[in-house]
């Protein structure tokens, strides 16, 4: 089981802050996952419902100084991510030689986005025959907003204190960043919880660099900024290193089900009463989602 941080209200929010939702499964390395030959199995398997291919492959140059005036400049390449989407740009696959990712922007039921990941995986299996894991995580990331929002502290009455540290206290001087990792054990898994205040121009930049449709140009954050931090980043991971066979779709899908709730636990523990009445949470009416 999930670590569990109180009873919650099957609920969805209106005003819902979650902007992306990624499972990653890696796996030992397929060197025939290097080349185009390799993924033609899998991807003619999932072809009728994500026909969009692309693939991103780069280079890394490192430059090392190991002499005074002598630079060694070594170029390594990156092994290729294959990409594939569907018509609407709602859901992408990723797969590499050493992991399967699955990402959307949005959903209403976690249970659409597992039965999609399961008949993905068993195309991977089916075509690839891929290793036992070396670990399984899901990542949901969240961007919250409110528009009373002038400074960091004003989030007092709408988060957990604690979550604030020392951004929800008055002090002299403008805060201009203020992020902390907190990790917790849970036996072989990890629940890793990055938060903190961020300015709006950071919080469009996470927003575009998330968005499934390739841009042209990609535009990079500025260090430095005069911003107030007025929104709030929830970057929430759930992560196990217990091996599974990628084939099995039943315990991989219970695995995530339970990171699932594990970190909806931890948004409802988050968030203060008054705050969850500003996102507008209906209850989730099961029987018209399926």
């Amino acid at each position: 089981m999930a670590l569990a941080f109180g009873e919650h209200n099957d609920v969805i929010f209106k005003k819902a802050p979650l902007v992306t939702v990624l499972a990653v499964i890696r796996f030992e390395p397929v060197l025939s996952l290097m080349s185009e030959v390799g993924i033609v199995g899998f991807q003619e398997g999932i072809r009728s419902r994500y026909p969009h291919f692309s693939n991103k492959e780069s280079g890394e140059i490192q430059i090392e100084n190991q002499q005074p005036n002598v630079r060694n400049i070594n170029v390594r390449k990156v092994p290729p991510v294959w990409m594939m989407q569907d018509e609407s740009n709602r859901w992408r696959v990723s797969l590499a030689a050493d992991f399967i990712g699955f990402q959307t922007l949005t959903y209403r039921n976690f249970d659409e986005f597992l039965e999609r990941l399961m008949d993905i995986l068993a195309v991977l299996d089916r075509t690839v025959h891929v290793s036992n894991s070396t670990r399984i995580g899901l990542r949901k990331i969240n961007i919250l907003t409110h528009p009373n929002i002038s400074s960091p502290r004003d989030w007092k009455e709408l988060l957990r204190p604690e979550l604030l540290g020392i951004a929800g206290i008055e002090h002299p001087g403008q805060l201009s960043n203020h992020r902390s990792t907190t990790s917790i054990k849970d036996g072989h898994a990890q629940f890793t919880i990055i938060s903190g205040p961020i300015c709006k121009t950071e919080s469009e930049f996470i927003k575009n660099s998330l968005q499934l449709t390739p841009t042209e140009k990609s535009e990079s954050l500025e260090s430095e900024t005069n911003e107030s931090l007025v929104d709030i980043l929830f970057d929430l991971d759930y992560g196990t290193i217990a091996p599974c066979r990628v084939g099995n779709g039943e315990e991989i899908s219970k695995v995530l089900k339970e990171f699932s709730s594990g970190i909806t636990s931890f948004f409802h523990w988050s968030i203060t009463q008054k705050y969850y009445d500003w996102l507008e949470p209906e209850l989730r009416d099961i029987k018209n989602e399926k």
